[in-house]
């Protein structure tokens, strides 16, 4: 080790990006690390057989560094999780190989759970440092940004963002956009919140606005891709977020600045939910017919409107589960589930390929153990996430930004099977990956005494 005032060498990852434990050999760093950078950055823009690329090149390198570092990573939650998430599909394929081998092969799809653990290599490379932390999250916004105009005509979506006509950017379909800058708002809203704390008022200043800039156009584009869950789920948010400011305000008489905070807190909420009132009026009205028929529960003759297409595929799925609750059929038994319904129509046959709520889809596909295992996850992101509000300032921006961004998408993927699709993945991977990071500084910490 260098002495403590000796600079190190400009070819020393830990010059430009410090770490809180020690990674790897140098070269090993460096390559995770820019794998990391670039897959965030070039992942919505690119073909899957490029973006795939920096993938292989962070994840690969790390199972060395979890082997030279098993003795205190073993005791880690996340880590005993991502282990779980690659044994157990493979478990319940060979259970279900034994009971029908066509139809587990048919239906065999090991990778789908252990893609969401993507995070835990990207979390290593990062180091638990704010600074790095940080970095990483503006090069993902930046990379989003960048796949506006590469994967569609923003003229055109301005055109149509004019005429009050929904828009989804080339990106998929108008929710996974929603679900990205719904991630982004809370995310610049995290740390503008903490600004405050900052003293220098120059850096304060800098970062309040470019944190307010960046959310208003996250805002924006949220709104312009009229998905109600994540409007609903932004406005829970909120809710929960004026709540929990307002009860500070009263035990603990804050200076002005968290009554500013409160107030914009409303506001927020009111610029969000007044434009887009209208549109879940009208939406909501053409879903009567199906809302009675539930009501009533006459599920024989729900329509197949939006939300009747989504109750009469839970309806579909249901069957199959009750037939395998515990270990499911496989991540790819979707299509053959809705193919032979009778509840479905033939056009939604074609045009339907999975169930648009992402409980389901689990439990269908690995069962409640599954799922079971998905909640572990999320149910141990959010503990460590509130402790950090609590207790360390200086990492209190992303456990706010855990914490809220959890609450966001378990809301939305009850409206869409997002954990399923690449994005639901690419959206694990960037929001999570920072506290996790500082979890394995801490975990070392732990170790050492």
């Amino acid at each position: 080790m260098p002495a403590a005032n000796q600079q190190l060498s400009p070819f020393d990852i830990n010059r430009w990006f410090p770490s809180e434990f020690n990674r790897g050999p140098n070269w090993l760093i460096w390559i995770g690390l820019l794998a990391s950078f670039t897959a965030v950055f070039i992942k919505l823009w690119t073909p899957t057989s490029i973006n795939r690329i920096p993938e292989a090149l962070y994840t690969l390198p790390f199972f060395y560094a979890l082997a030279v570092n098993f003795a205190w990573l073993k005791r880690d939650r996340i880590i005993q999780l991502f282990g779980l998430a690659i044994v157990l599909p493979i478990v319940f394929y060979g259970i279900n190989y034994l009971r029908d081998p066509i139809l587990a092969a048919e239906y065999e799809s090991l990778d789908k759970l252990v893609k969401l653990f993507f995070f835990v290599p990207i979390a290593w490379w990062l180091g638990g440092n704010r600074r790095t932390l940080l970095i990483f999250l503006a090069i993902a916004f930046m990379g989003l940004l960048v796949a506006l105009p590469v994967n569609s005509d923003l003229q055109e979506q301005w055109s149509r963002i004019q005429r009050s006509i929904r828009v989804d950017y080339g990106i998929m379909n108008a929710q996974h956009v929603a679900q990205f800058f719904g991630i982004a708002l809370i995310g610049f809203l995290a740390l503008g919140a903490y600004s405050w704390h900052i003293e220098k008022k120059n850096r304060k200043v800098i970062l309040f606005s470019l944190t307010a800039i960046g959310a208003l156009l996250a805002a924006f584009i949220v709104l312009t891709t009229q998905t109600r869950a994540a409007v609903l789920a932004l406005l829970v948010c909120t809710a929960i977020a004026a709540i929990t400011v307002g009860v500070r305000l009263v035990r603990e008489r804050r200076h002005w600045h968290y009554k500013a905070g409160f107030a914009a807190m409303i506001v927020l909420a009111l610029v969000i939910a007044l434009p887009f009132s209208t549109v879940i009026t009208k939406r909501l009205q053409a879903e009567q017919p199906t809302i009675n028929a539930i009501m009533e529960g006459d599920w024989a003759n729900i329509p197949a409107s939006n939300l009747g297409v989504r109750v009469n595929t839970a309806l579909a799925a249901f069957d199959w589960i009750v037939e395998r609750p515990l270990i499911g059929w496989g991540g790819d038994v979707n299509g053959p589930v809705i193919e032979t319904s009778d509840r479905l129509t033939d056009s939604i046959k074609n045009n339907f390929g999975h169930f648009h709520n992402t409980a389901i889809e689990f439990t269908l596909a690995y069962g409640l153990l599954g799922l079971a295992l998905l909640l572990a996850l999320y149910i141990t992101l959010a503990k460590n996430a509130y402790e950090m509000t609590r207790t360390n300032t200086a990492t209190a921006p992303i456990g706010l930004f855990t914490l809220y961004t959890l609450v966001f998408m378990a809301i939305i993927n009850q409206f869409e099977s997002f954990l399923f699709f690449y994005s639901g993945v690419f959206a694990n991977s960037v929001a999570f990956a920072p506290i996790y990071s500082i979890m394995l500084a801490k975990r070392l910490t732990q170790h050492k005494k």
